[in-house]
């Protein structure tokens, strides 16, 4: 989708330049780009916006730019350059402050237009730091096929400096790489870091590429890293597919001693410009904290360090002290209190807190939350309780919830299924108040889906010797069929643990009903990663809701993977992941002491820079919380991502298109989960 409807001059010069290079023009297939490049030029120049100038209407859009008008500023600069004459020196910081101004308002066709106009009053503008740095980054605003004309046409015309003709170079290989168009790309690489004339550069080089496969995927750096061999392994880029590699067996307890034995082999003769990467190259990369700002210097938890609750508690404190580290190691101290709520005086020590210490996690227990609540201390300062749900309507006004609910994980599982182009639903739910609860929320969630709930039963949780009779009744079949039941739904919903499901499952194998697919809840993931599981067609067809993703390569999972390694302990899991993005969230949260409720629910609902571990957190105008949750299905070892396209392969399958839309039966036109008042089909 193209973002503006018209090209921009330099666009369409760069058009015109690759029309004489095709090859360049076929690279990658279609793809919105990221720019979390390490830039490699330097020294940076000062910027244009910040310079002392002699004319009024200059300093008028320098002014606006200092204050964060953007729209201001850049209209300011154009009306100055069309004004009057100017010499070139502020002709330059004009076009500067347009650059950058609308580089921060995401006008990606503006910023190149004004960047060209840029270079070509200072051609080496374009070998500075700042000039390709906003360069690069705009190439990320723009849809793919504009970005890689842009970049093919910067990389081809050797009138630019070669500083330019790399960046273009490198951001079509690097997007590559991001998308697996590997054939080729070592040696590309290879030819770009051997132009360059200068070491410190090839430095920078090599650190860009290793951060790059920080966050690539595992069989992509599996695929590179079987590329290296005797002969190339010790130079650019082979001796970094291979340390990535070792940086990710590090990350498992098992197979530290073998990264170590890798990184010492590697570094022996090597040809890397920067050897200083073998001596951080499992050292956490704590950067991506670096643009938070702290508003909050402290910070306090309130969580249950004794009993059943202490091993998660002593987990959520273990993140959060890894991403009080981060702020630490980037300028930015943070610090943390911790009130243990085991205690009998917790509440006179939470009272007794400085008045800076305003935005407390926690409690973990519902019924320390009441304690707070009761005592007067809720309304001291801002709770964000790690609860799936708050007392009445205290959410967004008396705290605020920093967890998954009910609702969010019912939501997740339902929007996978309805992709699936799955419309009928059953659901088996046990016989107690949390079967109900849930089969309520269910039905509720199906209705906001726009789905019908066709037919639901109960069990007894305790009985299981009852569950193959039940089964056989639920599926309207006998053992003596000769085929699948006829069933009036396409997936069932079993909110159950995880050791319940395995026995109430087989029963419907053994009705001859495997079509289904089969939604679970959070319950699952705890029994799924305790117990060895082996996949099989049986349960391929599982899907459950979570909000940490163990195989996630983004900054914040691997800060939390790598540090979790660099102290000898487990890899991180979701109660890791809990404190520590509580700590990012909180820490640049810009609320004031005494501020109410509604504008910190103002606050909370502006999109915001928390670059999340696990499932991002977002709040509305109420200060009402959801997050939106992965969906996992059972794997070899524990569980993994469920992918769309693998499980509409399935379900196809399983179906072959003959599922018969239900003809309506007495009850299901109140069952139906449908919102516009239509009726049973």
């Amino acid at each position: 989708m193209k973002l503006f409807k018209t090209a921009t001059p330099a666009l369409r010069a760069a058009r015109n330049k690759l029309c004489f290079f095709p090859a360049l023009a076929l690279l990658l297939p279609v793809f919105l780009l990221s720019c979390d490049k390490t830039s490699v030029y330097y020294p940076r120049q000062p910027s244009g916006v910040q310079e002392e100038t002699r004319r009024p209407g200059l300093g008028t859009a320098q002014a606006a730019y200092g204050s964060g008008d953007y729209f201001g500023a850049a209209a300011a600069a154009e009306t100055f350059l069309k004004a009057s004459p100017a010499d070139v020196t502020e002709q330059i910081a004009a076009w500067r402050i347009i650059a950058e101004s609308s580089g921060k308002l995401l006008h990606p066709e503006e910023t190149l237009r004004a960047l060209e106009n840029w270079k070509t009053l200072s051609p080496q503008s374009a070998a500075q730091e700042d000039w390709l740095a906003l360069w690069s980054a705009t190439l990320g605003q723009l849809a793919f096929d504009d970005a890689r004309v842009v970049a093919a046409a910067a990389a081809a015309d050797k009138n630019n400096p070669w500083q330019l003709q790399m960046e273009g170079k490198l951001f079509l290989q690097e997007n590559r790489l991001r998308t697996g168009l590997l054939d080729g790309l070592p040696l590309e690489l290879e030819r770009i870091y051997a132009g360059i004339p200068y070491g410190d550069t090839r430095k920078k080089l090599e650190q860009r590429l290793f951060d790059l496969l920080h966050r690539a995927d595992p069989a992509i750096v599996a695929s590179l890293a079987k590329q290296a061999t005797e002969t190339n392994e010790k130079n650019y880029p082979y001796a970094l597919f291979r340390l990535e590699e070792a940086r990710r067996l590090y990350l498992d307890l098992r197979t530290q001693d073998l990264a170590r034995e890798m990184v010492d082999f590697l570094k022996e003769d090597s040809l890397l410009a920067d050897q200083s990467l073998f001596r951080a190259w499992n050292d956490p990369d704590l950067s991506a904290l670096g643009a938070l700002k702290v508003n909050q210097a402290t910070l306090a938890l309130v969580l249950p360090l004794s009993g059943q609750y202490g091993n998660l508690a002593e987990k959520i404190v273990t993140g959060a002290e890894i991403a009080c580290k981060g702020f630490f190691s980037n300028g930015s101290p943070v610090q943390l209190r911790i009130i243990d709520s085991d205690k009998p005086d917790w509440l006179q020590e939470l009272m007794l807190l400085p008045p800076d210490v305003q935005l407390v996690g926690g409690p973990l227990r519902q019924s320390d939350y009441m304690e707070l609540k009761a005592s007067g201390a809720l309304y001291q300062r801002k709770f964000f309780a790690f609860l799936r749900s708050l007392e009445g309507n205290d959410e967004g006004t008396a705290a605020w919830r920093f967890f998954s609910s009910n609702a969010d994980q019912l939501r997740a599982v339902i929007r996978f299924s309805r992709d699936l182009g799955i419309e009928y639903f059953g659901a088996l739910v046990p016989d107690e108040e949390y079967g109900a609860r849930m089969l309520a929320l269910f039905r509720e969630q199906l209705g906001k889906n726009s789905a019908w709930l066709s037919k639901t039963a109960t069990y007894p949780a305790d009985k299981h010797q009852e569950w193959n009779k039940l089964v056989a009744e639920f599926l309207n079949t006998t053992k003596e069929a000769g085929h699948p039941p006829n069933t009036p739904f396409q997936a069932l919903f079993l909110p159950d643990s995880w050791q319940n499901s395995t026995i109430m499952l087989p029963n419907f194998f053994y009705y001859r009903e495997r079509r289904q697919l089969v939604m679970g809840t959070m319950l699952w993931e705890q029994g799924i990663a305790m117990q060895k599981y082996r996949e099989g067609d049986s349960y391929r067809m599982l899907i459950f809701p979570g909000a940490w993703d163990a195989q996630s390569t983004s900054p914040s999972s691997m800060i939390l993977r790598s540090s979790m390694a660099a102290a000898g302990r487990e890899a991180p899991d979701f109660w890791v992941s809990l404190g520590y993005d509580f700590v990012n969230m909180a820490a640049s949260l810009p609320v004031q002491p005494n501020a109410l409720p509604e504008a910190i629910n103002a606050t909370l609902a502006s999109p915001g820079d928390t670059p999340w571990s696990g499932a991002p957190i977002r709040w509305d105008s109420g200060g009402r919380a959801s997050q939106e949750l992965f969906v996992f299905t059972p794997a070899e070892a524990g569980f993994t991502l469920a992918e769309p396209d693998k499980f509409r392969v399935y379900y196809q399958r399983a179906w072959g298109g003959n599922f018969v839309t239900p003809p309506p039966t007495p009850g299901m036109a109140a069952e139906t989960g449908a919102p516009d008042g239509r009726s049973a089909p």
